[in-house]
Parts: structure tokens; C-alpha cells; sequence
């Protein structure tokens, strides 16, 4: 579902656009050093998770007036502009997708369509197929303990329309216990993996017919429809379908929406060397695809801690440093949108830089800090620069908050803004006060936002941001485990194989581009690089990144597949022994 918008009077619209292209800041900065003030941070996190602000989810109007009130927010505490038109940087985003209105199934010559009849899967591309239908049943694939059943032995729906009944066969066993295999996602593979052309998801009845709920994720690059027996005439049993022939036209509604990271800049002593100090502003609207709430679809997903915290900190300690003084290189204030699709606005960025990324000299991220009232908080990536370990026990020096530091910048498979800058060899800490209950749901509100703690981390950040402007440019080190670590022994009966690829999540060509390995992983040993395609694993060919993700579910740990990829121009392929599953990567 889209995100509701709202009108706004034409008036403050002037005077917000004004002020995000305005070239020269308006506000003095004051001549006494500032304090870190808890009350100034929860009026910010109440603005942005409010309810007019429907949630945040880039490419939405909503968000495009988040970008606004931010860049005045810049303005008001000094900063002059670092994007493209002023304080912002535009790019797109896609927005969720929803279903058109002319999709059909047709057997033989009976039709059927309108929104209650037939519908389009979430899982479907806008395409049509017409050919022979081949009953595939359930379209299960399993072999475990449990169940041991394989619906394509017998039926063969290469060229043709596959046809896949919902659910589970009647055998009496715990739906549980057929895991993924029952997932329409995984049948809707399994088809493609055979050849299918597109699939027919046949329903008890219409109330078992699939809501368009896009908190399910995945593309299958087919046209999928779901129908009812019913509706089609079709008789039970796969023999009486012999002969006949199909015909689908599924309809989904993709479209792209512009997107803002909003960029603002504290001019310093040396302009040769650059700190960007960053936050994600942008969360998931109204839910669908990254919320872990799959019945509040439509509800509003506040986003206090995730990410109102970090945008409102990172504010904070751009007032902090600027009533100091100049400080002693530039700093760049950076407040990303499309995190939540992928890293979208900070990759935006890294790949069109508004500074010479070669004078970047380091990054710090802020991503929920908004639960430190315990007075921890996580600090990742202290690794990645020699001098950061001592940069950071200066600048915490009076114990002002409990530090848990992680020479890593890995955490949550390390889903953050300054993975952007770790893959460009800019070293990185990202600030992170834990995960929690509220994470990624409609219950992260405004009134759980932990101001004094927030307060903490914005005082630290403003110790350890000086500290940065006032070091010489770091060295970067690529963190990797240490030598003769143990390796994870492989385990059988898990339900996904490790790959050990970074995909990058900005690609939309065919197959699925490399961002790199990670460390120890059976793509670092087979000889991965970045900037590999990957298009074919063993008898699975490799679309988008979903086909990757069914592949690793489909094969099993200890399997040696061929790969096929694309380096240089050239297609080449190697082989790969799947391990077991690690944290972070495909």
C-alpha cells in the first residue's frame, strides 16, 4: 500500500523550499559553547515520527517534506549547503509496488479477472504467458525427516504454465513442518527453476485467494496469478488437465519516487580533508516490505528510534560543534534517505560525492541511538583506522557513557550508512544503542525515545567528531577475522547455505552484482571480486538478487555447485562449496 499524502498550504511550501536551496545560512552561530539539550532532541524526534509524517518511507511526499524541514533545521544551526540544489541531493526510489486492475487467467476459453476473481501475486512481474498448463501440484520440493516429496518427478513444466495448488497436501502433519517448501515464493521458484513460463496459484476459494501484502519480498520474474477451482470450471485431478491450454496477464504497478539526502556542511580550517558525520532519516511508512509487523500492513510505522534517534543526534552535534568554533577541517552533515531499501541514499551519494571522496577522511553513523538511557551504547568499527581506538577513550575520557566497542563494522549484517563508506576504503564508527522489541514495527513511538541518553551520545559524538577534524587523514584497515580462526563447522539441516557474497543493492541489471566477499567465506576462497555478475548457480538462473536468496535455500550445505559470472565482459564459472550460514552476506 502507498503512502497516504497529505496536502500542505502553498505558503509554507514556498518558504520550505526556500530555505532547503537557500545558499548562505541565516543564523549566527552563538559565542558560547553549546550544551547537548535532551528537551531540543525529543521536540526533533517528535516532529519526525509524528503521524503527519506517515512514516517516513522514501520517494513519498511525506518524506520530500521530512527533507525540507531538515534542511532548515541545518540552516537554523549554521550550516551552509553541500548538496546538488542547495541543501538537497535528489535521486529515486522505488515505491511499493501495487496491483493493477486488468489481470486475468484464462483455461482454455474460460476467462477470469476483475480484483476478486484473479489476482496478481506480490511475487509477480507485469507480464503475460500463454501455453500448455501442466498440473505440478502442490509444487513442493522437500526432502527432510519430516516429509520427503518432490511434485516435479512427474510433471515437467518447461514452456509451459505451471500450475500450483496453495498450501500443504492433506496428510494430517503440522503445517510447521514443511518450513519454506510451503512458502508460495519457494513454489513459485521451483516452477521457474523448471522452466515454467509463468504460474497458475490455484485457491480453495476466494477467501483463500493471497492478500497483495508487500512485507513479502521477493520478485520471481514470472507473471504469477492465483485463482479458484471454481471460478475456472477446472475438474480435480491432474489427468483430466491434459490437453489443455493456459493463458495469463498479470499486472503490477512499480513506479520510482524522488528521493532526498539532505547535505549540509561546518566549514573548517583545512578544506583539503573532509568528515561527514551521517544519519538515515527515512523508515517504512505505512509497513510492507522490511516490517517485522506483517498483519499491521497500513498502520504507521513511526521509526523514533529507527532512525528519528540518529537524524535528531546528528543535529544535535552539528549545534554542538559549530558554537565551538571553526573546526580544524571541514565537516559535513549528512542526513540520508532509501536506507531501508538498501543503503540507497548514502550509495547515491558515495557514487555522485557533493566533496571529493579522496579527502573524506573518515565517517561517523549514528542508527538507533535513541534507547542509551541506560547510559551504553555500541560503538562498531573501531577498527577500521588504527587511531580510532585511542580517539575514542580520549573523547569518552570522563566515562560519560559505557562503551561495548567492536573493531567490526558489522552488526544486523551490517545494514547501516557506513557500510557506504567502509566499501570505498573510508574508515567508519557507527554509534548503535541496541535492537529491541519496538524494531522495525508500528510500536516504535516517539514516547519510548530515551532524550536524556540521546543527549549523552550527542556529546560524545561532538568529542569524537572534533577529534576526527583534528587528526591527520587515517589509514584504513579492512577488518577481517583473525588469523586461524576457527571456522563454523558446517550443519546439515540448515535452512540456508552461506554463500559469502555482498550484493550490492543498487544494481538493476541482470543477475546479481558483487560489492565484494566477505571475510572467510566460500566466495572469498573460490576468488570473488568486486564487480563480479553473478548469473547462473548450478541449474538456478540468477535474475535478481531473490533467485541468489532461493538458490542458498534450495541447495544445502556442503553442495559444489558451478557458478557462471560475468568479470570484464567475459562470462566465466568456477566451483563453490556451500558452508554454513554466518552472519551477514548472501
Amino acid at each position: 500500500m502507498r503512502a497516504l499524502r497529505r496536502s500542505v498550504p502553498l505558503l509554507s511550501l514556498a518558504l520550505a523550499a526556500c530555505a532547503a536551496f537557500e545558499t548562505t545560512p541565516k543564523h549566527p552561530v552563538s559565542a558560547v559553547p553549546a550544551v547537548a539539550e535532551a528537551a531540543r532532541l525529543q521536540t526533533d524526534v517528535d516532529w519526525l515520527a509524528a503521524d503527519a509524517r506517515e512514516g517516513r518511507r522514501a520517494g513519498t511526499e511525506s518524506a520530500h517534506q521530512c527533507a525540507l524541514w531538515l534542511a532548515q533545521r541545518m540552516r537554523a544551526v549554521g550550516l551552509e549547503p553541500a548538496g546538488e540544489k542547495g541543501f538537497l541531493q535528489e535521486f529515486a526510489v522505488a515505491l511499493p509496488a501495487r496491483p493493477g486492475y486488468g489481470t486475468y487467467a484464462m483455461v482454455g476459453t474460460r476467462r477470469v479477472g476483475g480484483t476478486q476473481a484473479a489476482v496478481p501475486l506480490v511475487y509477480s512481474e507485469s507480464a503475460d504467458a500463454s501455453g500448455a498448463l501442466v498440473d505440478c501440484g502442490y509444487g513442493i520440493e522437500i526432502d527432510t525427516d519430516a516429509h520427503k516429496r518432490n511434485d516435479f518427478e512427474l510433471a515437467d513444466p518447461k514452456g509451459a504454465i505451471a500450475l500450483v495448488r496453495r498450501g500443504i497436501p492433506e496428510d494430517g502433519s503440522d503445517a510447521k513442518s514443511w518450513g519454506a517448501s510451503a512458502d508460495i515464493l519457494t513454489k513459485i521458484m521451483n516452477a521457474k527453476r523448471h522452466g515454467a513460463l509463468g504460474v497458475l496459484l490455484l485457491c480453495k476459494d476466494q477467501s483463500d485467494l493471497p492478500s497483495f501484502n508487500t512485507s513479502h519480498a521477493g520478485k520471481s520474474g514470472l507473471p504469477c496469478v492465483a485463482t479458484t477451482a471454481g471460478l475456472l470450471g477446472l475438474p480435480e485431478g491432474a489427468e483430466k488437465l491434459v490437453g489443455r491450454t493456459a493463458e495469463l496477464h498479470a499486472e503490477i504497478v512499480r513506479e520510482n519516487g524522488p528521493a532526498y539526502n539532505v547535505l549540509g556542511r561546518l566549514p573548517g580550517k583545512d578544506p583539503s580533508r573532509t568528515i561527514v558525520i551521517g544519519a538515515h532519516y527515512d523508515h517504512l511508512g505505512l509497513g510492507g516490505e522490511g516490517s517485522l509487523a506483517p498483519n499491521e500492513i497500513g498502520q504507521i510505522h513511526h521509526g523514533a528510534d529507527d532512525n528519528a534517534s540518529g537524524t535528531a543526534t546528528t543535529l544535535e552535534i552539528a549545534r554542538l560543534v559549530a558554537s565551538r568554533g571553526v573546526p580544524a577541517c571541514d565537516l559535513v552533515f549528512a542526513l540520508w534517505s532509501g536506507e531501508e531499501e538498501g543503503l540507497l541514499g548514502s550509495e547515491y551519494w558515495g557514487a555522485h560525492p557533493t566533496v571529493k571522496l579522496a579527502q573524506v577522511s573518515a565517517n561517523l553513523n549514528l542508527d538507533m541511538v535513541g534507547r542509551a538511557g541506560n547510559g551504553k551504547l555500541q560503538v562498531l568499527g573501531a577498527g577500521t583506522a588504527p587511531e580510532f581506538a585511542a580517539l575514542l577513550d580520549a573523547a569518552n575520557a570522563d566515562k560519560l557513557l559505557e562503551l561495548s566497542v567492536s573493531v567490526s563494522g558489522a552488526t544486523l549484517g551490517g545494514s547501516s550508512d557506513h557500510q557506504s563508506f567502509l566499501k570505498r576504503g573510508i574508515p567508519a564508527l557507527f554509534f548503535f544503542s541496541g535492537l529491541h522489541a519496538d524494531y522495525h514495527k508500528p510500536s516504535d513511538t516517539a514516547d519510548k525515545f530515551q532524550a536524556d541518553g540521546a543527549a549523552k551520545v550527542a556529546t560524545l559524538g561532538a568529542e569524537v567528531v572534533e577529534r576526527m577534524a583534528a587528526a591527520p587523514k587515517f589509514s584504513f584497515v579492512d577488518v577481517k577475522p583473525p588469523k586461524g580462526a576457527k571456522q563454523e563447522a558446517p550443519d546439515k539441516n540448515s535452512p540456508r547455505a552461506w554463500f559469502g557474497s555482498v550484493p550490492s543493492f543498487t544494481y538493476d541489471g541482470k543477475g546479481v552484482l558483487l560489492d565484494g566477499t566477505s571475510a572467510g567465506s566460500p566466495a572469498e576462497r573460490a576468488g570473488f571480486q568486486k564487480g563480479d555478475v553473478i548469473v547462473q548457480i548450478a541449474d538456478v538462473t540468477i535474475d535478481a538478487l531473490d533467485d541468489m536468496q532461493y538458490a542458498l535455500t534450495h541447495y544445502k550445505v556442503g553442495d559444489t555447485l558451478t557458478i557462471v559470472y560475468e568479470r570484464d565482459g567475459k562470462q566465466l564459472e568456477t566451483r563453490l562449496t556451500l558452508a554454513a550460514r554466518q552472519q551477514g552476506g548472501q
